[in-house]
């Protein structure tokens, strides 16, 4: 790091991960050898977006759907192939595209952990469950293990007017309020 040169900092994340799939790249690292020193989750804000629309499987990700309608499409290899090919180009432009519109309406999915207890109550587990799995692991390889839950602008009173333009809908921030409580 800048500011303290007896670290070494590397950013194992990717745009879009939820917990669950950083808690994967934390196992394959792991797996790889590489010793833990000082390891930091910081999340929420994509478990809510990821879990909270009502056709999302838990634990999951924003592609399952997607490559699941894919593979049941696909008779035979040669046009499974395909199918990734496209489903692959499709996930690039699908980045872009929310690295431009992240958080904004997607009238494709209804969203309901403000409206569902459970569903609410069931994603802000998985999201404990995955952090207490990744602290095991780092403490176990001889590491330390810090989780952040990501301030949310829905939640709490932040100070919004520096953004300019309105990022999350309030449906959105509906469910960051029912997942975060």
């Amino acid at each position: 790091s800048q500011q303290n040169k007896e670290y070494q900092v590397y950013n194992h994340g990717e745009i879009g991960f939820n917990s669950r799939q950083e808690l994967a790249r934390l196992v394959n690292l792991l797996a790889l050898g590489e010793a833990p020193g000082l390891v930091i989750f910081y999340d929420g804000v994509n478990d809510i977006y990821t879990h909270c629309p009502k056709d999302a499987e838990i634990p999951g990700h924003g592609e399952v759907e997607t490559i699941r309608s894919a593979l049941n499409h696909s008779q035979q290899s040669r046009i499974f192939i395909k199918q990734a090919a496209h489903i692959l180009a499709g996930h690039i432009v699908q980045l872009v595209r929310r690295s431009v519109n992240y958080g904004r309406k997607n009238p494709g999915r209804v969203r309901v952990c403000a409206t569902d207890a459970s569903r609410a109550n069931l994603v802000a587990a998985i999201l404990m469950e995955t952090w207490q799995q990744a602290h095991t692991l780092v403490e176990e390889a001889g590491g330390r293990f810090v989780a952040i839950l990501q301030p949310h602008a829905y939640v709490g009173s932040p100070r919004l007017d520096h953004l300019g333009e309105k990022l999350l809908t309030e449906e959105w921030g509906r469910d960051a309020v029912a997942v975060y409580r």
